[in-house]
C-alpha cells in the first residue's frame, strides 16, 4: 500500500520552505519566514534554520537569529553551509565548527554550487565590463579565501546556473555569448573542465533558450529543459543529452 507521508518540520504560522539535506543525510536547512503582528508569513523576511533529524530539534542556523538569508547549500563533508542574503545583496558561507564566515558581493540571485569533493564553492557573480554587465562564475575557497573566475575574466558573457559533473571533473551551465559567432539571444548550454579551460557549445540553437542542466548520478546523461523563444507555440519541453556520445 501507500505510505502516509510523514511530517518533519512542523511551521505553525510560518512559511518553511528552500530546504537542503546535509550529505549524511542527519540535518535539514531550511528558510523560515514567520508571521508577524504587521504582515502574513508570505511577506516576512527569510531566516535560516537546521533540523536535526535524529533528536528531531530545530532552532536557526546563526547566532544572532534576526540575520537574513535563505537557498541554503551543504559541502559535501557538512561543514560548511552557504546561503544567499537578501539584505546585503550576495552569498554567505559559514563554517559551523570553527564559525568562520565570508561574504561575496552578488547581485544575480543565484545560490552557491558546491564542489562534489572539495570545499569550494562556484559563486555567479554580475560585474560592469566594456560598457555592459557580465556575469562570471567564480570558484571560492573560503578557507584561503582565494578566487578564480572560471568564465574568463575579459570574456563577454553571462553564465549561470552552473552545475558540477558528479566526479567533480566537468562543469554544465548555461551561456549567453553577446558577441561573435555564438552569439544567441537566450542562453545556451556549454561544458568547460572544472578549472574553466576546453569550454565548449552543447547546445547552438538561436530560437531557443536552454534551462538550467542537471547530472544524472552516473555522469552520462544531461537533463535541462528547453523553450522556444517565439511562437506560434511556445512549449517547454524535457530533454536528456548522452554526454558519452
Amino acid at each position: 500500500g501507500e505510505q502516509e507521508p510523514t511530517l518533519l518540520i512542523g511551521c505553525p504560522n510560518a512559511v518553511c520552505s528552500s530546504v537542503a539535506w546535509s550529505a549524511d543525510g542527519r540535518l535539514l536547512a531550511f528558510s523560515r519566514r514567520n508571521a508577524t503582528e504587521f504582515s502574513t508569513p508570505v511577506l516576512s523576511p527569510p531566516r535560516l534554520w537546521i533540523f536535526d533529524v535524529v533528536s528531531g530539534d530545530s532552532a536557526p542556523a546563526f547566532a544572532d537569529d534576526q540575520k537574513l538569508a535563505f537557498e541554503p547549500r551543504w559541502s559535501t563533508d557538512g561543514q560548511w553551509l552557504s546561503y544567499v542574503s537578501p539584505d546585503l545583496g550576495g552569498v554567505g558561507v559559514y563554517n559551523r565548527q570553527s564559525g568562520q564566515e565570508q561574504f561575496y558581493a552578488s547581485t544575480t540571485g543565484e545560490p552557491a554550487v558546491w564542489h562534489p569533493q572539495r570545499n569550494e564553492v562556484l559563486l555567479s557573480v554580475a560585474q560592469p565590463l566594456s560598457d555592459t554587465f557580465v556575469s562570471h562564475l567564480l570558484l571560492v575557497d573560503p578557507v584561503n579565501n582565494t578566487q578564480v573566475n572560471l568564465s574568463g575574466a575579459h570574456s563577454l558573457v553571462e553564465d549561470g546556473s552552473p552545475a558540477w559533473s558528479p566526479d567533480g571533473t566537468w562543469l554544465a551551465l548555461r551561456r549567453k555569448e553577446f558577441t561573435g559567432p555564438d552569439a544567441t539571444p537566450g542562453k545556451q548550454l556549454w561544458l568547460m573542465r572544472a578549472d574553466g579551460s576546453d569550454a565548449r557549445a552543447l547546445t547552438a540553437e538561436a530560437p531557443f533558450d536552454f534551462g538550467a542542466p542537471l547530472w544524472s548520478h552516473d555522469g552520462r546523461y544531461l537533463l535541462f529543459h528547453r523553450l522556444p523563444l517565439k511562437g506560434p507555440e511556445i512549449t517547454l519541453s524535457v530533454w536528456i543529452m548522452d554526454m558519452e556520445r
